[in-house]
């Protein structure tokens, strides 16, 4: 039940902070996501999936979670904030770099999706922490 609860709030956490950051910053580099080359029409049914997004990072943190943080220190936001970065290192770093590397998308666009996860993950594992401990 605690992995259910730990989901469920750090996709929620994930999810604000990637639709407010996400909106700051189409609106300072000038891109909308919906325009870009191999995205899906906004009306597609399977565009929804693109949404589910924050609960697949949450679940798949609070899963992994219990398995990493004895090795972590500090009070539940030190944790947190460790996990999530380190989350941030395995899973955007990779991801940012063949994008950056392999299509041909704008530079906002890349550093929209570096500098947001480097916030939405952090506060994520702050989240999943808190309830874990």
């Amino acid at each position: 039940m605690k992995l259910v609860k730990a989901g469920l709030l750090a996709g929620l956490v994930i999810f604000v902070i990637w639709f407010a950051l996400g909106t700051l910053f189409e609106a300072i580099f000038s891109f909308s996501p919906a325009t870009l080359p191999g995205m899906r029409a906004l009306d597609s049914p399977l565009m929804l999936l693109f949404f589910a997004m924050p609960w697949v990072y949450g679940f798949t943190m609070a899963f992994a979670y219990p398995y990493v943080e004895k090795s972590l220190t500090g009070n539940y936001v030190k944790k947190g904030y460790s996990f999530g970065l380190l989350v941030w290192l395995l899973a955007i770093v990779p991801a940012a770099a063949i994008v950056f590397a392999s299509m041909d998308y704008p530079l906002g666009f890349n550093i929209s999706q570096v500098v947001s996860s480097l916030v939405f993950l952090p506060a994520g594992g702050i989240a999943i922490a808190r309830l874990y401990r």
